[in-house]
C-alpha cells in the first residue's frame, strides 16, 4: 500500500470508522503517520463528520412521532377493497394527512442540519487554516480591502471582502494549497480572525447567494472554532476564529453595519 491508496481509503471513511479501524483502516493509518500533511488533512476530516453528525442529530417532537405513529397504525389496518379506491374521502384524508405529517418532518431536519454544498469541505479548510504558524505569514500591515492587487501580484486574482470588512487591519497574509486550489489568507488582531478567499466551484463549497452568510461552529467541547462564510461572485469569503456561533454572529452584524 502506497501514500496514494493509503488516502483514498481514509478519506472513504467516517470518523467512527477512523477511530475504531479494521485491519485495512490500520494499515492505511500507519502508512500517513509520518506525513504531517496528510494526517492533518485525515483529523480535520474527522472532526468534520462528527459535526456533520451533530448537525443530523434531530429531535423530533413527540406529539409529532404519536401523531405519525397513529397515522401510520391507521394506514395499516386491514380494509375493503374498494376502500382504499383513491376516490374514497377517507383514503385520501389520511393520506393528505400523512404526506404533510412527513413534510414537516423534513422541514425540522433541514432546519436543524442548515447544510450546504461543501460543508464538510469548509470546515477542513478552517482546520488546516487554523493550524497556521507565524513563520508562515508574510508581515503586511494595511486594511483587508486593499489587499487585492498584493495578492494579484503573488498569483491570485480574486481577493475582495464583503462591504463593512474593508477597513480590518491586516497584520499578516499568505497563499497556501487546499485541495489542489490556491487559497489566499489573511490575519486581523480582532478577535484573532483569519480572512480567507477561494475560489468556490473548484472547491465544490456553495454557500448560497451572495450576502447569504452560514455559520457553524466545531471543536471540542473545552476550545470552541466558529466559521462564518458567504459568497461572493465565483469567490468565497470565510472568517474564522475560536469562539462561538453567537460571537461569529455578533463579529458579522457589527462589521455590515459599519
Amino acid at each position: 500500500m502506497n501514500a496514494k491508496i493509503a488516502r483514498a481509503i481514509l478519506r472513504c471513511q467516517g470518523a467512527h470508522q477512523i477511530q475504531t479501524p479494521d485491519r485495512v483502516t490500520q494499515s492505511a493509518l500507519k502508512m500517513i503517520a509520518k506525513m504531517p500533511e496528510i494526517s492533518d488533512a485525515i483529523s480535520a476530516q474527522v472532526a468534520a463528520d462528527a459535526v456533520a453528525l451533530e448537525k443530523v442529530s434531530v429531535d423530533v417532537p413527540a406529539d409529532l412521532i404519536e401523531a405519525m405513529t397513529e397515522l401510520s397504525e391507521r394506514l395499516s389496518e386491514p380494509v375493503r377493497r374498494s376502500a382504499i379506491s383513491m376516490k374514497n374521502p377517507a383514503f385520501l384524508a389520511v393520506a393528505l394527512a400523512f404526506m404533510a405529517m412527513i413534510g414537516v418532518g423534513v422541514w425540522l431536519l433541514m432546519i436543524r442540519m442548515e447544510g450546504f454544498p461543501g460543508m464538510k469541505e469548509t470546515i477542513s479548510l478552517a482546520e488546516l487554516g487554523n493550524l497556521s504558524e507565524p513563520s508562515q505569514f508574510e508581515p503586511l500591515d494595511a486594511p483587508a480591502g486593499t489587499l487585492g492587487d498584493w495578492f494579484v501580484m503573488q498569483g491570485f486574482d480574486g481577493f475582495r471582502v464583503p462591504t463593512g470588512f474593508e477597513s480590518y487591519q491586516v497584520v499578516g497574509v499568505r497563499i497556501f494549497d487546499f485541495e489542489g486550489t490556491a487559497v489566499a489568507m489573511a490575519v486581523v488582531p480582532e478577535n484573532r480572525a483569519f480572512f480567507y478567499v477561494f475560489p468556490s466551484q473548484a472547491l465544490g463549497i456553495l454557500p448560497g447567494a451572495s450576502g447569504n452568510w452560514r455559520i457553524l461552529e466545531y471543536g471540542m467541547e473545552a476550545k470552541r472554532w466558529a466559521i462564518g462564510i458567504t459568497q461572493t461572485g465565483d469567490f468565497c469569503f470565510m472568517i474564522s476564529f475560536e469562539g462561538n456561533r453567537a460571537a461569529m454572529e455578533e463579529f458579522i452584524r457589527r462589521s455590515e453595519s459599519q
